[in-house]
């Protein structure tokens, strides 16, 4: 039995280099037959592969000479294997993946091997006792068959495990019937050794043929492509399908059963007719046309940035279940039914006339759609055609494919969500969580050593980090404004150079920063080797000193150091390890080639990697607009408090937003988008200062309070007139922002509230608490007024009800963080766990009439509680959120003695 340590691709030493399966599949039956017809050669990759020769120290000019010494050194190696196998051969054995699988028999030729299970290790391995491989070749090929029983799992629920072969029935919307079926698979991670007898690893990756027996009825379609079909009888059909490429078996899949399709007119792969289709179970083909036209749109797109699409057909796959939700096997995307199927209705005409401009975008599922496909598209070239060799890779392979979509889509939407990525993942990253002994997220070097070999039964759910995945989309972001700073295109280098070269083929992630090297001033590798590695973030602090050479100009210093929250890098026991920090300087200049010559003043961006603990810029500190210019970098930038211009830039953006609200021009969404992006962390950073309540009185109330009277909230913009699947999701995303300022009013004067009358503005946070009260109610009694509430608006008609709440409405939201309402969910595009988050971030938000006494404290108290006793519970934290958008006193001394 072979080393369960040691990969079979490398352990055996004879390999499968082509699989043809014959599978026998009845719907009623819980198993199904099958005979495995495997080509086998031996393993001339048994010491190591390639991939696994690589070096981290390489250079890159070194490699083709490596390669043809290594050809030559193979060359030898395989003479002198042949001679001394001639010599002394052992008789014939190689071991295979399979789990649950049961093997009837297996025989080359006239030879019956012997059959020996290691279900521990999901492997069973086929011997002779007396025939060597030389022996049994026939023709220089050796081929097995192996017959074999396997299972098909029936689901039935959303909870159900997916993985392997897989059934379940369904209503039939013109029917009207429930005798409808449906079998797909589910292969990622290691889920094909439940379907065949195979090598199940990544760096696998042979040729397959594969036929299915089923009933004519049925639709039957998989990654390959469709050879033949063959009638046995009038109720059953053999589908004969060959792949076109090698696949490793995570990405394989096939699917059968009573399904619809359409196919695109516009749009071919490789000029093969009705070859890019959308598929979806029975009676639901109307809610195809938007994913199909979303298709039509980026396909060509991807091929003009990554080149011609590699196989000979594409399909979007509609099932009724899928545990993952999604899952891209080449060719053959599987899209759980509610993700990719939308009733499109008047949708459709808003696309079409909006997709030049990507004003579709705003509409909340049409741009989550098209982010979901154009990822899943990514993938056919980055994950399939070319894929990684372990899975403590997913985080890549997932974040290049989500970061790849959005450079593609290119659109505000995409820019905004990259910056609250970033914002959201600082604010968490610098935490210690004693409990656990580590970080909250960690380094992404911890997550790869994890899960490079994961266990045995481990589900994609239980490899994925989604924030690791977060963090490796801000790597990709940093790289890519270094490229930019420089002039270059990072998406269409690093399709020219890794396609090209890896196609096919299995590589580590460091062979990418290794060819991209050349492309860049940087050390590409260094730079990814210390963002991978460390923990927490850096926080630069920016201060001047006196220039030696002319004593009226002052030189930028700028010094960095790891950041954590809650804990010194002393007691975490970690170096303070500088990284390597973009600064993405932007200064105002004198010289005539400069970038941006707006508002008057001529300016530079400043491309400058720093490496070590600190660094002198010769630039004057007057020149200097600001560091991290576009949020492109994942650090904090703190300046010299003495040296920030007498808060001139502050003074100025007060103007400016005031005089925002002076134009007599329509209320401009995108425009209040942006400036509410600027406002809110302001307000955040001033707000614990003692002097905020000066800033809060003399010009934020007055400005929020005619925020919120300039935008109409009565009923032309009334919750009747919008529908989900119609309405402006970047309006209702600023309107919820312009509600969440109410509670500086509401909640940053209540020390005060006794001396002062706050010149009327209670009046206005008032009428606030009106306008979000009345969608809270609507959105709790969705169920019989049947009116849509966009997610966008959510998160803070909960917030703003919960600070004026009473104990009955207290409870309602505490149901639903234990228990979310999905019946609530009908009249609304957000999830259960949206729900469920927002529920349990409103609970700290409920500070609004306290004026120091216990009873006001009581539900205070109560949430304090619920965090306490569910401290071990995921996102917990969340709970105590809206405790720091307030800097009353009393509130937080009562926050204080809660906590000990």
């Amino acid at each position: 039995m072979s080393d369960p340590l040691i990969p079979l691709s490398i352990s055996n030493e004879y390999i499968p280099i082509e699989y043809h399966y014959k599978l026998d599949i009845n719907h009623q039956k819980p198993n199904f037959n099958g005979v495995a017809i495997i080509t086998i050669d031996k393993n001339h990759h048994q010491q190591i592969s390639h991939k696994y020769k690589q070096s981290e120290k390489e250079k890159q000019e070194k490699e083709e000479k490596e390669e043809e010494k290594e050809e030559e050194e193979k060359e030898e190696e395989e003479k002198e294997e042949e001679e001394k196998e001639e010599e002394e051969e052992s008789s014939f054995s190689i071991t295979l993946h399979a789990n649950k699988l049961v093997i009837i028999s297996a025989t080359i030729g006239d030879e019956k091997l012997s059959i020996k299970y290691d279900k521990l290790q999901q492997r069973v391995t086929f011997s002779s006792s007396t025939q060597t491989y030389s022996q049994l070749v026939t023709n220089n090929c050796l081929v097995m068959e192996v017959k074999y029983m396997g299972q098909i799992k029936t689901i039935n629920t959303y909870k159900d495990e997916t993985q392997g072969l897989f059934k379940t029935n369904f209503l039939d919307n013109d029917s009207g019937k429930s005798d409808n079926y449906i079998l797909t698979t589910h292969f990622q991670p290691m889920g094909a050794k439940q379907v065949f007898p195979i090598i199940d690893e990544l760096t696998h990756k042979p040729m397959i043929k594969l036929d299915l027996k089923t009933l004519k009825k049925f639709q039957v379609f998989c990654n390959g492509d469709e050879e033949d079909v063959v009638s046995n009888d009038d109720e059953w059909k053999i589908s004969k399908f060959v792949y076109s490429k090698p696949i490793h078996p995570a990405i394989m899949g096939f699917s059968i059963g009573d399904f619809t399709w359409q196919s695109s007119k516009t749009v071919k792969t490789n000029n093969v007719e009705d070859s890019v289709r959308v598929y979806a179970p029975s009676g639901e083909i109307s809610k195809t046309n938007m994913a199909l036209r979303i298709i039509e749109n980026y396909l060509p797109k991807l091929e003009a940035v990554f080149g011609k699409y590699p196989l000979n057909h594409l399909y979007f796959v509609a099932v009724p279940f899928l545990k993952d939700g999604v899952m891209e096997n080449w060719s053959m995307i599987n899209v759980i039914a509610p993700n990719l199927l939308i009733n499109d209705g008047n949708y459709q005409s808003n696309y079409n006339n909006n997709n030049n401009n990507n004003n579709n975008n705003n509409q909340p599922e049409t741009y989550q759609l098209t982010e979901l496909i154009v990822h899943e598209l990514v993938h056919q070239w980055i994950g399939n055609w070319v894929s990684f060799d372990n899975w403590g890779c997913l985080w890549f392979n997932e974040a290049f494919a989500t970061w790849a979509a959005r450079k593609i889509i290119g659109t505000d939407t995409t820019t905004s969500r990259s910056s609250n990525n970033n914002n959201n993942m600082l604010a968490i990253d610098c935490f210690y969580d004693d409990g656990d002994g580590d970080f909250k997220i960690g380094s992404i070097f911890q997550y790869m050593e994890r899960h490079q070999n994961p266990n045995l039964n481990a589900t994609t759910e239980s490899i994925f980090s989604t924030n690791i995945y977060e963090k490796g989309i801000i790597l990709l972001d940093m790289i890519d404004g270094i490229f930019e700073a420089e002039g270059k295109n990072f998406l269409k280098q690093f399709a020219n150079k890794i396609i090209e070269k890896y196609q096919s083929k299995t590589i580590k992630i460091f062979d990418i920063w290794q060819n991209l090297n050349d492309d860049i001033s940087i050390d590409l590798p260094s730079f990814v080797y210390s963002w991978t590695r460390s923990k927490g973030y850096p926080l630069l602090r920016v201060t001047h000193k006196q220039n030696d050479n002319d004593s009226l100009a002052k030189k930028i210093v700028i010094e960095q150091h790891t950041y954590f929250h809650n804990i010194t890098t002393e007691k975490a026991g970690i170096e303070d390890t500088p990284y390597h920090i973009p600064l993405f300087i932007k200064a105002k200049t004198t010289s005539d080639n400069n970038e941006d010559s707006s508002h008057g003043e001529k300016t530079k961006l400043i491309n400058l990697m720093m490496t070590d603990r600190s660094i002198e810029l010769d630039i004057d500190y007057h020149q200097l607009i600001n560091i991290n210019t576009g949020h492109k970098g994942y650090y904090r930038v703190l300046y010299d408090q003495l040296d920030v211009g007498n808060f001139q830039d502050l003074i100025n953006f007060i103007i400016l937003m005031s005089n925002l609200l002076k134009l007599e021009t329509q209320f401009n969404w995108e425009i209040w988008e942006c400036a509410l992006s600027y406002l809110e962390p302001i307000i955040d950073i001033l707000r614990h200062f003692s002097e905020f309540n000066k800033f809060n009185t003399n010009w934020l109330n007055k400005f929020v309070s005619d925020l919120f009277n300039a935008i109409k909230w009565d009923n032309n913009n009334s919750l009747d007139n919008i529908s989900k699947n119609h309405y402006n999701s970047l309006e209702w995303k600023v309107r919820s922002s312009i509600l969440q300022l109410q509670l500086n009013i509401n909640n940053n004067n209540n020390n005060n509230n006794n001396n002062n009358n706050n010149n009327g503005n209670h009046t206005t946070g008032d009428a606030a608490y009106k306008v979000a009260h009345k969608y809270y109610r609507n959105f709790m009694n969705s169920g019989i007024n049947k009116k849509f509430t966009p997610k966008e608006l959510l998160p803070a008609i909960f917030n703003v009800t919960m600070n004026k709440t009473s104990m009955k409405e207290y409870k309602k939201v505490l149901e639903l963080v234990k228990n979310a309402n999905v019946s609530l969910l009908k009249q609304t595009n957000a999830t259960q766990q949206d729900l469920q988050t927002l529920s349990l971030t409103s609970l700290s938000f409920v500070y609004g009439n306290n004026s120091g006494s216990a009873a006001d404290f009581e539900l205070v108290n109560k949430t304090l509680n619920f965090v306490n006793n569910n401290i071990d519970s995921k996102l917990i934290e969340l709970g105590l959120i809206g405790f720091t958008f307030t800097n009353n006193q009393q509130l937080l001394i009562r926050f204080s003695i809660g906590l000990n």
